[in-house]
């Protein structure tokens, strides 16, 4: 498993692959959003409390689309799932879990694909 932000490989990072977009403000200038917790503890937050990880096969991914306001993670959707009990507990997560470090001033609209 591997974790890409903007198809650049970070090889210290497992499970999940985040690629974000600022609404409004060039990417170029804005630094991605990331879990105030780091990746790596993040990553294995959503691993380790996740009551439905058996409902992920391996070759399969998942995609979730949040928005951040005030440092939290708010509008949380699903794009792609692998189950819907699955997908309901990965959205509780993000909303219950870490907050996020932001440097936009707008509301960043963050891309996570969870892969397995």
């Amino acid at each position: 498993m591997r974790f890409t932000i903007d198809s650049k490989d970070t090889n210290d990072i497992p499970v999940a692959v985040v690629n974000q977009f600022a609404q409004g403000v060039s990417t170029k200038s804005s630094r991605t959003p990331y879990p105030a917790i780091g990746w790596s503890k993040f990553n294995s937050y959503l691993t380790e409390k996740n009551s439905y990880i058996a409902d992920a096969k391996k070759g399969q991914s998942a995609e979730f689309r949040f928005e951040i306001k005030d440092l939290r993670p708010i509008n949380v959707a699903v794009i792609r799932g692998f189950s819907e009990r699955f997908d309901e507990e990965v959205i509780r997560l993000i909303q219950i879990g870490s907050d996020w470090d932001v440097q936009d001033t707008a509301h960043p609209i963050v891309f996570l694909t969870i892969e397995y």
